[in-house]
């Protein structure tokens, strides 16, 4: 009886672990093992710019802070790595 739980328990880890979307992400991690530095830069910006939409759009603070310093979702499409530092700070307060 504790080999058959120890087996569910096991088989259910290995679910949570490696199920839902591991295979996907696994798959784009392999593909950009491979990518050229223009490939890195426009990947990076990408998840730069998807990152502070999601801010923008879902986190009240983000969204306040932005709009006070003349911020909208038209001007975090175009954030680079570069422009980076024009963004609002968070401050430890």
């Amino acid at each position: 009886m504790q080999n058959l739980f120890v087996s569910a328990y096991g088989y259910q880890w290995k679910q949570r672990r490696f199920g839902g979307i591991f295979k996907d992400e696994y798959k784009k991690a392999k593909e950009r093992e491979n990518f050229t530095t223009d490939q890195w830069d426009k990947y990076q910006n990408e998840q730069l710019q998807k990152i502070l939409l999601h801010a923008f759009e879902h986190v009240p603070y983000y969204k306040a802070s932005f709009t006070r310093h003349g911020i909208n979702k038209e001007t975090l499409k175009k954030v680079t790595p570069e422009t980076l530092p024009q963004l609002p700070v968070l401050s430890k307060d």
